[in-house]
């Protein structure tokens, strides 16, 4: 069913702040591009500390409780040479004796300030139940602020952009209780690509001295936004930006 047009213009400025206005405000696009990212960073933040947090947890009981054994450090490869110095930062293939049966593991070692050497021997905590899949050769458990690092970086930008949210808000709502109310003629509606379930609204004002401006509309379905050919009341912005906002969406409706 096609909404009526709207017929009656929005109060003078200063306009009160309503509720609608006050909800409306955290959905338009400016806005909820970055309080979504920020969301999006803090789901990652809480993704990369429980999962941090459980393989520093793993790796402590493996330390407090799995079996030592002597590995020898084959190097890189099963023809590695005696004695060759090895780095840390690759993968090493380890052999090691549990309970009379030989095992070959591969992974990397903990870094340290002398180089590892090949056909020589480490200590590593094993656990019994899963020799292959579960063993490390650090000696004490990892800073579990260190394994934290990059969610302390990752914090800022998450803060930053919920600051950014924020001012995008105060602007939008400095525009509706102050800009300038204007009736136009929605003369194309077409899906809003940067809001899903909404319409964009392009808009031509009424009045002959401003007859060639037009301004954009986001309006969501929901709200029964007005068909091509009928009326909308916007509060434009000063300069040249054509993204305006409908008056009626920040009304309490009764």
């Amino acid at each position: 069913q096609a909404a009526p047009p709207a017929v009656s213009p929005p109060p003078p400025p200063p306009r009160p702040l309503t509720a609608a206005a006050l909800r409306r405000s955290w959905v338009e696009p400016q806005v909820r591009i970055w309080w979504v990212c920020g969301i999006l960073v803090l789901a990652a933040i809480a993704y990369f500390c429980a999962t941090q947090f459980w393989q520093w947890r793993e790796e402590r009981e493996l330390i407090r409780s799995g079996t030592v054994v002597q590995a020898e450090i084959i190097g890189q490869d099963e023809k590695s040479q005696s004695h060759q110095r090895v780095s840390p930062e690759k993968d090493l293939v380890l052999h090691f004796t549990l309970n009379g049966h030989a095992y070959k593991v591969k992974g990397r070692l903990p870094p340290r300030s002398v180089y590892y050497e090949t056909r020589t021997m480490i200590p590593l905590h094993v656990d019994p139940a899963d020799p292959d899949g579960r063993w490390t050769a650090l000696t004490e458990p990892p800073s579990l602020a260190g394994e934290m690092f990059m969610a302390y970086l990752l914090l800022p930008l998450m803060i930053g952009l919920g600051l950014a949210a924020l001012l995008r808000r105060l602007a939008l709502l400095h525009l509706y209780q102050n800009g300038e109310a204007i009736e136009a003629v929605v003369e194309r509606d077409r899906p809003a690509s940067s809001a899903p379930l909404s319409r964009h609204l392009r808009c031509r004002v009424k009045l002959y001295s401003r007859q060639q401006k037009v301004f954009d509309v986001i309006y969501p379905t929901a709200q029964s936004p007005p068909k091509v050919g009928q009326d909308i009341w916007l509060i434009i912005p000063a300069g040249l930006s054509t993204r305006a906002l409908a008056a009626r969406l920040y009304e309490d409706m009764r």
